[in-house]
Parts: structure tokens; sequence; C-alpha cells
């Protein structure tokens, strides 16, 4: 499981971009700390997963509505599953 910043990196090192094009982000723990501040490292390389051409999914536990509001504010743009080209959030209670 990834939790740390240099989990992150680690996984980096080994990810191509070719073989993965979706990857789920939740917002708990792993986009916001647990007093729910922004982790900054976290959502910057989320960002560059983006310019590497990944879809990234933003998730929450606390459903979708949730990851919708913290998507934004963490400055992403959401968007439904039929649209393209912004951020989705998926979430489920």
């Amino acid at each position: 499981m990834i939790k740390t910043l240099k989990d992150i990196r680690d996984c980096l090192k080994e990810l191509r971009t070719d073989d993965y094009r979706l990857i789920a982000f939740d917002v708990d723990d792993t986009l916001t700390k647990a007093d729910d501040s922004p982790r900054y490292e976290i959502i910057q390389i989320l960002h560059i997963l983006q310019q590497l051409g990944c879809e990234i999914v933003i998730w929450s536990s606390h459903g979708e509505d949730y990851a919708k509001t913290m998507a934004t504010r963490l400055g992403f743009v959401y968007r439904s599953a039929e649209k393209t080209g912004e951020t989705p959030c998926q979430g489920q209670r």
C-alpha cells in the first residue's frame, strides 16, 4: 500500500505510463492529512501523472459529492463519467 511520498516516488521510478492509464487516489489520508489539510507533495505527483497521460480518479468512501468538493478544493476540475479531459470523482457510501 502506498502511504508516504517515498512510496510514491519509488513507485514512479518503476511506473511506465504506457502500462497504466487510470490511477485512483483516495482523498482522506492520501490527498489530505488527518487534519484535512492538503498533502501538496502528493497532489504535485498526481498532476505529474496527468501530464504523463494517465487518467486520474479521485475517490472517497464518503461519497461522490465529497470527492467532488475535495477535488475542487485541491485545485482539480472534476467531471462526470461521460465527459473527458477533466478529473473524474468517484464515491460510495
